[in-house]
């Protein structure tokens, strides 16, 4: 519906057979633990409305393989996107660049996700690489211009 402005709090925790998920033009956050666990979700497209992920929506998604996030998002919260272990491909779009939580990508031993590419947009690819480095992440980070997907 084109009245839904946030994904709540455990809404879709443990659903192992959602595959893919459409967030719509309108959805503007996504509460703690809303897609914990979904280990069967392959897609999510993500709109320019969406602003916020909040802690652990994504943890343990182990089926994810590329998150493209739209125009405004503007935070993500601790331990949200950890244990994404087939995930290979991050885009961001935002300028100004994502506020990341601690422990966003996990604690590294644990925490399995290490995407084999992260895009932002060309101007920001040095803010965004030590941004992603500060909270987890040691891989490089490529001009948004490069993205074919």
């Amino acid at each position: 519906s084109d009245r839904v402005t946030e994904i709540g709090y455990l809404a879709f925790r443990y659903w192992s057979n959602l595959v893919s998920v459409d967030l719509g033009n309108t959805v503007r956050s996504i509460s703690n633990y809303a897609f914990e666990a979904c280990t069967g979700l392959k897609d999510i497209v993500f709109s320019n409305s969406l602003e916020v992920i909040r802690d652990n929506s994504f943890g343990g998604c182990q089926s994810l393989e590329v998150l493209d996030f739209g125009e405004n998002l503007q935070t993500i919260k601790p331990w949200a996107l950890a244990n994404l272990y087939k995930l290979h491909t991050i885009v961001f779009r935002s300028d100004p660049p994502v506020t990341f939580g601690d422990n966003v990508f996990g604690n590294g031993s644990s925490g399995g996700t290490n995407p084999q590419y992260v895009y932002a947009p060309d101007h920001l690819v040095t803010d965004y690489a030590y941004l992603i480095n500060d909270v987890g992440y040691h891989g490089s980070c490529r001009p948004l211009s490069q993205y074919t997907g």
